[in-house]
């Protein structure tokens, strides 16, 4: 889910690509916190989820979100709307200041095996910073 449909597009062709199972994959273009406080409604639970949250962001009807301030309660639905018996949470961050333990220290679980790190672009001569990862399975 993106709320830019470009950004769908172009999972919708990564996923054709590596040959991905589209019975088993949605791809939507809306806003996150709204989708999530509507899946939860409906009772709706998933066994996995990712994460890619951008460090600021205005909405269709110009919401602000700022990853200091709004991450944190995404991160609290994003825990109501996991299974009962779910299989990852995946997040991956791109703003500066955000660490591999920030992030962790931010998850409502306190189960479950961690991993965390930094994604890095290797080239011959140095490795480019790309982000940071957590991933959580309980």
């Amino acid at each position: 889910m993106d709320a830019a449909k470009a950004v769908n597009a172009w999972a919708i062709a990564n996923a054709k690509h590596n040959r991905s199972p589209a019975e088993r994959l949605r791809f939507l273009a809306e806003d996150a916190p709204k989708f999530i406080n509507r899946e939860i409604r409906r009772g709706r639970r998933y066994d996995g989820i990712i994460l890619d949250p951008p460090s600021f962001g205005r909405g269709t009807a110009g919401e602000v979100w700022k990853i200091e301030r709004d991450f944190y309660p995404l991160l609290c639905q994003c825990q109501e709307l996991l299974s009962e018996h779910p299989l990852f949470l995946l997040i991956t961050a791109h703003s500066p200041g955000i660490t591999p333990m920030s992030l962790q220290s931010l998850m409502p679980m306190s189960d479950g095996t961690w991993q965390r790190g930094e994604m890095l672009l290797q080239s011959p001569h140095a490795a480019l910073p790309a982000g940071v990862y957590l991933r959580w399975t309980p």
